[in-house]
């Protein structure tokens, strides 16, 4: 338990708030929600406590130490610690599963189903256990009961969109503002790579610092996605040409930065080997806790212990470098990410109908409206260019609605891309009289395809087509989904209407296949009723 070191300790004021195919082809899929927010994720008081655990050179843990045998700096001065911690104390402890559609895949998910009991079961009675599921969206962490940790109470998720890793972990954070334990961690298992969250991995670092809890991350990654992380550096490019943080190298730095261990199991083996680890660190640490002058600002933290050959294991900094601004805000109503605090790049051109219904437009003249911008994309003075084969999504997802540009192909193929997600995506192609000399003067030809990500490259719908039209530069193309009906426009004329349904929602955005280039104008996408 824990015990006082020379005196009595003030009152620790906690801010008290009330209490989301494979993984490497989920995308940056969106809700437009909005909602009215504004706090922001402060550090505590000025009480600061400190996980610490002590191994000896062969791994084996350290015990039956006392306050005296630890020395503890703060930017290089020792610091009075106010209350020791041992071994066994009570614990806050939050637990968070992905349940996208991506972990059923090789029952990933019913294995971490059937592991998490011994680490839901705690220590102590006075454990605190919370519990929560992430998809592309957080649900709010229940408090579990002595039945629910013999049986965690996983809800049934449909979710084929991505991860918002970042985001779960950062309320997962707030949650534990209010808990009664001053030992806290939280153990995060994903098998994806974040796209999705609203903070960005800095944010989350920032917060991470500002907070009590060590984070303890499990990627339950397949071979082929560990390899293509392994041979990845800092970002990886999705199929949707945006960059995300490499997991690897993300859970990694997350862990550290908060002195605990990151995780890559292979299989159920090792996973339970993880679990186990992690519940075996939380029961030997130390905690140091002592009063700070400087709460919230960055400081460097060192921890010794008197004992030859003893190895420290610990944070080794807190508070924010850049300030409130630079950590997570949450709602006024509880732990969920701030959207207007942290809005996508592409929010801010959503807008809603009288009706209610959510209209994304881009008139690509803001370039820091969220699409991809790395070689071979590019913001052009009103328009967007994608040059070669390849695929621009961005903003939300969509299930019934009729989107539309305006195309400029240089060379090769252009069109729309709908409907992209986990599983693929549809592609309506057309082509000038320039790039098919044997099309009638004024005249284009479309096709329609899918895409699997995991199949061959294309599979037609609709052949390459002709269709008379007057001659320009630009061809204003469209198309409607409703369903499983999926209708073409051309200059405003339907030309064709079929059915499919291999993709029920998604994204909307532009592509250019084969070795092409092609400029967009004018792009929206407009929820049908």
């Amino acid at each position: 338990m824990f015990e006082e070191s020379g005196g009595t300790a003030p009152t620790d004021r906690a801010l008290k708030l009330a209490p989301r195919a494979g993984p490497f082809l989920l995308l940056l899929l969106a809700s437009a929600a909005l909602s009215q927010d504004q706090p922001t994720f402060t550090a505590e008081a000025n009480l600061q406590s400190i996980a610490v655990e002590v191994t000896d050179r062969h791994g084996d843990d350290i015990r039956g130490l006392t306050a005296a045998d630890f020395t503890l700096l703060e930017d290089g001065r020792p610091q009075k610690i106010s209350i020791f911690g041992a071994e066994e104390q009570p614990i806050s402890l939050v637990v968070l599963v992905d349940s996208s559609a991506s972990m059923e895949s090789g029952n990933k998910l019913e294995r971490v189903r059937e592991t998490l009991p011994p680490l839901l079961r705690g220590n102590l009675p006075e454990d605190e256990i919370f519990f929560g599921q992430f998809t592309d969206l957080v649900f709010p962490l229940q408090t579990l009961t002595g039945e629910q940790r013999l049986h965690a109470p996983f809800r049934q998720v449909n979710s084929l969109a991505g991860t918002a890793f970042y985001d779960a972990l950062a309320s997962a954070l707030c949650t534990l503002r209010g808990a009664r334990n001053l030992r806290q961690a939280v153990v995060a298992i994903t098998d994806g790579a974040d796209q999705h969250s609203r903070l960005t991995l800095d944010q989350l670092i920032q917060t991470a610092r500002s907070s009590r809890p060590q984070i303890f991350t499990i990627g339950y990654f397949d071979d082929r996605e560990a390899g293509i992380f392994r041979n990845s550096g800092k970002v990886v490019t999705l199929v949707n040409s945006h960059d995300i943080d490499n997991p690897l190298k993300a859970f990694e730095r997350i862990s550290k930065e908060t002195g605990a261990e990151s995780f890559l199991p292979a299989d159920e083996r090792d996973l339970k080997k993880a679990l186990a680890r992690i519940l075996g660190i939380l029961r030997a640490q130390y905690t140091l806790a002592y009063y700070t002058e400087r709460p919230g600002a960055f400081r460097r933290i060192e921890v010794k212990v008197n004992r030859s050959g003893a190895i420290v294991s610990t944070r080794r900094a807190v508070g924010s470098e850049t300030g409130e601004g630079g950590i997570a805000h949450f709602s006024a109503t509880g732990c969920e990410v701030s959207p207007s605090q942290h809005p996508y790049p592409w929010e801010p051109h959503v807008s809603k109908t009288p009706g209610g219904l959510t209209i994304y437009r881009d008139d690509f003249s803001d370039p820091r409206s969220g699409w991809p911008a790395h070689p071979g994309f590019r913001y052009v003075a009103g328009a967007y260019e994608i040059t070669d084969s390849a695929i621009a999504t961005n903003g939300p997802s969509f299930k019934d609605f009729r989107a539309s540009v305006k195309i400029e192909p240089q060379s090769g193929d252009a069109g729309l891309v709908f409907r992209l997600n986990e599983g693929g995506c549809y592609l309506l192609l057309v082509q000038r009289r320039s790039m098919a000399r044997h099309l009638r003067q004024g005249s284009v030809r479309y096709t329609l395809v899918k895409k699997f990500w995991s199949g061959p490259a294309y599979e037609q719908i609709v052949p390459w087509t002709e269709f008379p039209r007057l001659v320009g530069q630009q061809i204003p193309t469209a198309v409607e989904c409703a369903g499983n009906g999926i209708t073409v426009r051309i200059d405003g004329i339907q030309a064709i209407r079929v059915a499919d349904d291999a993709f029920p929602d998604g994204q909307a955005g532009m592509a250019v296949s084969g070795f092409g280039r092609a400029l967009f104008r004018d792009f929206q996408v407009e929820k049908l009723k």
